[in-house]
């Protein structure tokens, strides 16, 4: 289509008559302004990362999935280059903040969206993973993100604009365990060239919607698709129709501090993003696995999970990884990052041969029998043992039982002393010159003699036991006792 412009000057023939060659001489300079242009704009970057969290084990929501896919659609038509995460745990979205903030340079246009659940705790906004395990207050810190760590992010890049959307402003799903609730969030303050939007004004709590989308980023996508809008006409634009929908209810909210005017549609933006070259990786990951799974990762001196484990945005260069698990050797290996390539690294641990230890058993009284009651090995005395904890039972005939359990360490002889107490019983003493039998006993016994017989010799035997209610036996015939047995 020809420049309405140069149409004008055709148009005047006495300009044309007069100055022939002026209209070639315009010609260009409007051609070089154009081509000036199209370098700023081919330049200038659009960055945007893009979260929705729904699937939450207690608490689940309907929208954010939704939401989040339909930001990142409508940012890409407009230019933006798109991460976009869907149902993330808190690791997946520290490494994704930090890779995107480590993304951003001087110049560029950074946008953060989240939707999904986000609680205030001690004056700080903090967003909701879907793994997150908050049994109280004390856990937000360690199982939630600070939303503040991206706005630091976005403030160290230096870059000129920074939007961050919060769609995060439910009810607290924890409220029933925390001693003290606070609806919303807090209102945050935006570092220069920042604008902070919320889903509806601080300390109050937003709808989650009941079609695809919810009510606040639903109406953000009808109106940041809108051409000729700045930014603030957006966001009031939403404002009005939030109100209206929700009958005053629910009132977005920003807090900017931005100095120059944004557009959402920028149409010579999008036209030169198709004919830039994508843009270069600046950082790798690497994906660690051992045999046997579940060991524990060091990255220097950093802890990092436990295999197996994908670990992106790493910076290029040589690092050192460390395996460990317990009854296996630690391993390191040194892996060599390398921007937009993904490094592979496996681990086979072998078993920690330590040496064993020697346990000797003293009982009292020596030839006391010891039994090793978790293994099938005999006992004997100096006698080798894998370090670990064993359970010993020591006997004779006489003596009450005692079992006990003992710890071998690696590498050491130990010595145990084992004394078992005698039990006590009742002695029979026969006087040779009376063939009626006494009995020794720690209480009064008297006994009654009666006539002799040829085949039985019988008496009478009456015990008074301390306590008077104790149980009395006769051994040798296993009746009964009362009081005149025969």
């Amino acid at each position: 289509m020809p420049d309405p412009r140069y149409t004008a000057l055709r148009q005047n023939s006495a300009f044309v008559k007069n100055c022939p060659g002026c209209i070639s001489l315009i010609i260009a300079v409007l051609f070089l302004l154009t081509l000036v242009s199209a370098v700023s704009a081919e330049n200038v970057q659009r960055k945007a990362l893009v979260i929705g969290n729904g699937s939450y084990t207690d608490y689940p929501l309907n929208n954010p999935v939704n939401d989040a896919t339909g930001m990142a659609a409508a940012l890409k038509k407009n230019g933006f280059q798109i991460t976009l995460l869907k149902n993330a745990g808190q690791r997946q979205m520290k490494e994704a903040i930090h890779a995107f903030g480590s993304d951003l340079q001087k110049g560029d246009t950074g946008l953060f969206y989240f939707a999904g659940h986000g609680i205030q705790y001690k004056g700080s906004n903090y967003l909701i993973p879907v793994n997150a395990r908050i049994k109280n207050e004390a856990d937000v810190e360690f199982e939630a993100v600070n939303a503040a760590r991206v706005l630091r992010k976005m403030e160290l890049a230096g870059n000129d604009v920074n939007i961050v959307i919060l769609d995060a402003c439910r009810n607290n799903p924890f409220a029933r365990s925390f001693r003290s609730v606070e609806q919303g969030l807090i209102q945050m303050n935006a570092p220069a060239g920042s604008l902070v939007a919320y889903s509806t004004a601080p300390g109050e709590v937003s709808a989650d919607g009941r079609g695809r989308h919810g009510v606040y980023t639903g109406f953000l996508l009808e109106y940041m698709n809108k051409p000729g809008l700045t930014i603030e006409q957006v966001f009031k634009q939403v404002r009005r129709a939030v109100r209206k929908q929700t009958n005053n209810h629910q009132i977005p909210w920003e807090n900017s501090s931005l100095t120059g005017n944004f557009y959402f549609v920028n149409k010579a933006v999008v036209k030169m993003e198709k004919r830039q070259p994508a843009p270069k990786p600046v950082t790798g990951s690497m994906v660690i696995t051992s045999q046997p799974e579940k060991a524990e990762i060091w990255i220097g001196e950093g802890y990092e999970g436990q295999t197996p484990l994908t670990i992106s945005a790493l910076q290029p260069g040589l690092i050192v990884v460390k395996v460990g698990k317990a009854g296996f050797k630690d391993k390191k290996k040194k892996v060599r990052i390398r921007a937009g390539r993904q490094s592979k690294i496996s681990f086979r641990l072998n078993k920690d041969m330590l040496p064993p230890g020697r346990l000797f058993v003293l009982p009292t009284p020596a030839d006391a029998r010891v039994k090793l009651l978790n293994s099938n090995v005999p006992y004997k005395d100096g006698m080798e043992l894998a370090a670990g904890q064993y359970r010993f039972a020591i006997s004779r005939q006489g003596f009450a039982t005692v079992e006990q359990t003992i710890e071998i360490f690696s590498g050491r002889t130990l010595r145990t002393q084992i004394f078992l107490k005698e039990v006590n019983k009742k002695k029979e003493v026969v006087d040779s010159t009376d063939s009626q039998p006494k009995i020794e006993t720690p209480f009064p016994v008297q006994v009654e003699k009666t006539a002799k017989t040829k085949e039985l010799q019988t008496g009478r035997l009456t015990v008074n036991p301390d306590p008077w209610d104790a149980q009395v036996r006769v051994l040798t015939i296993q009746p009964i006792y009362r009081p005149g047995i025969k």
